[in-house]
């Protein structure tokens, strides 16, 4: 706050300023040294405070009235950090500390070369800590998130900022055909490798379910013995053991 109070008198010859917790010209706390004709409030502490000034002339003492000052609490960061490593595709869980108390923040932050991004209404939750999310690609994978600045009633910039881990997702499963068999048995289904790292789970549904028996970790897969005149999709999705990432979505074979 740099607002200066004033008062004015054509014939007073003394001022004294006083602080109040209420707003009331009367029962406050003398500022000692403060007998000029205007005082600037300090603003070391959140809250609201009011002033007033009693002027005399000796023998009549006159108070003013009183002048609400409002000080609003800076937002203030002690760290951030990432709550565990994520496959490209997700959310990564952004952690924030030293928040403060019950604010409610808009996060401005930028990753790698990124222009500024915005977490909007980020809830201060408890213990100074907060969190955000931001959806993450492969590519972001070792780059820098930096928090730029907060904003609740104040603004206040900040360069704190963490390294992304961030495991690689594949692509979807490639090379997979219909397969068409003339006589009853099994048929064996296959898609191309996917590399070097991944292989294939295989599933009798486009979502949910679980992985087939004899359809983990494999680029084919041997299907149950089939009937006359049936006809039966699978689905291939490509996978890392390592890290437990899995394609965006299955593809039909």
């Amino acid at each position: 706050v740099s607002n200066v109070l004033n008062v004015a008198s054509t014939q007073a010859i003394s001022f004294q300023w006083y602080s109040n917790t209420v707003n009331s010209n009367t029962g406050g706390l003398l500022l000692s040294g403060e007998t000029g004709t205007s005082f600037t409030p300090s603003s070391a502490v959140a809250g609201i405070k009011y002033y007033y000034c009693v002027i005399g002339n000796g023998t009549v003492q006159i108070p003013s009235n009183v002048v609400s000052v409002r000080v609003e609490q800076s937002p203030t960061l002690s760290g951030v950090s990432q709550q565990s490593a994520v496959c490209g595709g997700q959310n990564a869980t952004i952690l924030l500390t030293g928040l403060v108390s019950g604010s409610v923040n808009k996060v401005y932050y930028h990753i790698g070369s990124s222009g500024v991004l915005l977490a909007d209404s980020v809830l201060e939750t408890g213990g100074g800590n907060g969190s955000f999310l931001f959806m993450t690609t492969n590519a972001n994978n070792g780059q820098n998130l930096v928090i730029d600045s907060i904003k609740s009633s104040c603004t206040s910039n900040f360069s704190y900022s963490l390294t992304l881990a961030v495991n690689t997702s594949p692509s979807n499963a490639t090379g997979g055909s219909t397969v068409t068999g003339c006589t009853v048995g099994t048929l064996t289904l296959s898609v191309s490798d996917p590399g070097a790292g991944f292989t294939t789970n295989w599933y009798a549904a486009a979502t949910g379910g679980s992985v087939l028996s004899g359809g983990s970790g494999t680029n084919s897969y041997v299907t149950p013995s089939f009937s006359n005149d049936t006809t039966v999709t699978y689905y291939a999705q490509t996978y890392s053991a390592t890290t437990g990432c899995s394609s965006p979505s299955r593809v039909a074979v």
